[in-house]
């Protein structure tokens, strides 16, 4: 099969055999129903006669039909107005949010952060439960060299866990924190490589399960790859996950299949929430979309599957730099590296977690002096996130408090940058606290017994893994 062309931005075409395919099954339903159900319509209905039906009232309460399979698709940096306005080119995503269930704003995880999220999804536990507090470990600081990129990391059950013990089989492409994981058909998020000479794709290689994987998506589905053309940020390297994806559905079939979409987010870092590129990323992400769910239709299981659409967080535009290592150093309370005395923030783009290993127990409450004391331009900048509030939403139980960035502004963890920074060209950033309705992400369900067109007001991503078992009867 000829490789998809990474470099060519195919024009938005109309998802005619998707569309057709959702609309001939709503229309299937809605005959059955009749037939169904006519002969029982009274001719004369009094309002005590009518039960009013159960609505879910929050994504936790949403439930759906029993089926066989379940695809799980994250779309990194996923907002709801991605589906809620049409103005957005995502018409596969608008029309499976009005044939199915859609919420208008889903909780992330905090730190709303990419490995975080991903792990509250597919296990329905925060942090504090599942172990994975943010992109990096707190002993690795910098680069992300050392992430939590094994699946050994994970300290309760996951979907593919329960799902391989009730006898079903399981696929994940790019999905976090998964190397190594008990899964069919894994092609992980890969570590970054320690050797210059090496590439991520080569980690890639190493880390495929079973280990011929990727011989076979490329013999099979997606041409050879390379470092240019999979790489992310790359529009290419989202048709050859698509084209991955459809592959195994239609040759293999899993239970569940995980799959994980990124360009959305590189590019709304890149430039912030609006800009042509984040039209186009989403556009290519759409398309992937849709590519699933004619695999679905091709495999002949359609009528058998759930689809969940959601993602790990959204965006908000910022332009200025916060430093809060730099103020603890003004103030002498800052921490080195290689000392317990002290206390010092690590940053994760819109919040910055304070940590401190001193025996000192005042030294929380001299931060929060210190934070109170700072000049009214940077103490409108953020909002303290206290420790009743991380301990509520199951934040890492060693962080003594949080700071959430408002929109405009990011962290930084240079204890030698400015307190705060002049404007600078403008960029996206997440992690922060659910404060900002900006920051929540979306979700959308579709599938047997799943209302059609209903509307959820909110939700978490708690909810996601339950649901998910639910519908497979686990």
């Amino acid at each position: 099969m000829p490789s998809p062309d990474s470099n060519r931005i195919l024009p938005l075409q109309p998802f005619t055999r998707t569309y057709r395919m959702i609309m001939r099954r709503a229309i299937r339903l809605s005959i059955l129903l009749l037939v169904v159900c006519l002969p029982w319509i009274p001719t004369s209905v009094s309002a005590q006669d009518v039960e009013a039906p159960s609505i879910p009232a929050t994504l936790a309460d949403l439930q759906s039909g029993r089926v066989d399979h379940v695809v799980l698709i994250s779309i990194d940096g996923l907002r709801p107005d991605f589906y809620l306005d049409a103005t957005w080119p995502a018409p596969t995503l608008q029309e499976l949010a009005r044939q199915g269930a859609h919420a208008v704003a889903v909780r992330p995880a905090f730190p709303s952060v990419t490995f975080v999220s991903h792990t509250t999804m597919v296990t329905g536990a925060p942090p504090a439960d599942h172990g994975i507090f943010q992109n990096r470990t707190r002993e690795q600081p910098g680069p992300v060299a050392r992430s939590y990129w094994h699946a050994d990391s994970i300290r309760v059950p996951t979907l593919w866990e329960r799902v391989r013990e009730a006898g079903g089989t399981t696929a994940s492409l790019w999905w976090p924190v998964t190397v190594g994981a008990e899964i069919d058909w894994n092609l992980p998020v890969p570590p970054q490589p320690d050797d210059p000479g090496a590439t991520r794709l080569d980690m890639l290689r190493a880390a495929v399960h079973p280990a011929d994987l990727l011989d076979e998506l490329e013999r099979n589905a997606t041409g050879r790859l390379t470092p240019e053309n999979f790489a992310n940020g790359s529009r290419g390297k989202e048709a050859r996950i698509g084209a991955m994806a459809a592959y195994l559905i239609e040759t293999h079939r899993p239970t569940l299949t995980l799959v994980h979409i990124v360009t959305t987010d590189e590019y709304q870092h890149e430039h912030g929430r609006e800009h042509p590129q984040v039209r186009r990323a989403v556009a290519s992400a759409d398309r992937v979309v849709g590519r699933i769910v004619e695999a679905l239709e091709a495999a002949g299981i359609e009528d058998r599957t759930a689809i969940v659409v959601t993602g790990d967080h959204g965006f908000i535009d910022v332009e200025r730099l916060l430093a809060p290592n730099a103020w603890l150093r003004e103030a002498g309370l800052l921490a080195e590296k290689t000392s317990s005395d002290g206390a010092r923030f690590l940053t994760t783009g819109g919040s910055a977690l304070l940590y401190s290993d001193s025996s000192d127990e005042g030294i929380v409450a001299r931060v929060e002096q210190l934070l109170a004391s700072l000049p009214v331009g940077i103490r409108d900048a953020f909002q303290v996130v206290t420790p009743e509030r991380l301990a509520a939403v199951g934040a890492e139980a060693d962080v003594r408090l949080a700071l959430s960035a408002r929109p405009g502004y990011r962290f930084t963890e240079d204890a030698n940058a400015e307190p705060v920074s002049e404007p600078g060209e403008r960029s996206g950033r997440h992690g922060h606290f659910p404060f900002e309705h900006e920051i929540h992400t979306g979700f959308i369900g579709y599938g047997p017994g799943v209302p059609a067109g209903l509307r959820i007001e909110e939700g978490s991503l708690e909810d996601i893994a339950p649901f998910i078992l639910q519908a497979l009867g686990i």
